[in-house]
């Protein structure tokens, strides 16, 4: 029996389509598809989303290596931990289900794993603009996407700033729809808070987490995956409100600040737009 050493963790919620767009970049990643596994759990869907098989999900990819679950609808950290908990691989990749991964997605995620002990890779995370979101090539996803402003912004900050800056804010680079790191930083670290039910943050919750154990989490650009926009149907200001006052009954002697400002006022820094 092969021994699964990458797991790739997909979490989706209401979006079928989607999500067979996002399994069809795997079916065209550069390492073989015997090398690593897909993980999908289903937050709980209600559009159809809950009628996905595995063996649909084997047709795509093209190997026998995939599993769905179909879960109560608890949150996105929930099912990201369903999912570490039945993934099988040393290396956890994490894709969100309406993120298409470029060809080299899978293997410069792993490539920086390999080079450097217990760190964390953040890819590249753009916005696809095209109608056409099964089988792109590469060079339609490269030619209709562009890199959205906050981690534009904060790839910029972490690149140029002194490090006592570096050493005390780059928790905020972590943005889990596109990221990866070795099962032991689950040991060290522990699972995602599952207090953050409703939009982002228990990513930022984890990154300060890792900040906190002084592991380095690196922006990896050549790890690119590609979001496809939707409609939101919340408000998302009020989210953010609600879930920096979940981070600071966590960590009550943390300074969210920066954080808030980069999310809320990203006008007040000063980067390259071109």
């Amino acid at each position: 029996m092969i021994r699964i050493k990458i797991s790739v963790i997909i979490t989706a919620y209401n979006q079928k389509e989607s999500l067979l767009a996002t399994l069809n970049g795997f079916s065209n990643q550069s390492i073989s598809r015997d090398d690593f596994e897909i993980v999908i759990v289903d937050d709980g869907s209600t559009d159809g989303t809950q009628n996905v098989s595995s063996d649909m999900i084997k047709k795509i990819v093209k190997t026998d290596y995939c599993k769905i679950f179909h879960t109560k609808n608890l949150g996105r950290a929930c099912a990201r931990n369903f999912g570490i908990k039945n993934s099988e691989g040393d290396y956890l990749i994490f894709c969100d289900g309406d993120r298409i991964p470029g060809r080299q997605f899978i293997r410069e995620h792993i490539e920086l794993l390999k080079k450097y002990d217990s760190v964390v890779s953040v890819g590249s995370p753009f916005d696809y603009y095209s109608k056409n979101i099964f089988n792109v090539s590469e060079e339609s996803l490269e030619k209709y996407s562009r890199l959205p402003y906050y981690p534009k912004l904060v790839f910029n900050l972490l690149s140029s700033v002194d490090n006592l800056f570096y050493h005390d804010y780059y928790w905020v680079i972590m943005l889990i729809g596109n990221a990866a790191f070795s099962r032991d930083v689950i040991h060290q670290i522990g699972l995602f808070d599952e207090r953050f039910n409703d939009w982002g943050f228990e990513h930022f919750e984890y990154g300060y987490r890792l900040w906190t154990k002084n592991i380095l989490i690196l922006p990896n650009k050549f790890a690119k995956n590609y979001h496809i926009p939707h409609k939101r149907n919340r408000n998302i200001e009020e989210s953010i409100e609600k879930n920096l006052e979940i981070l600071k009954t966590i960590h009550p002697d943390g300074d969210f600040n920066i954080l808030k400002r980069l999310i809320l006022s990203p006008e007040s820094f000063q980067i390259d737009n071109k």
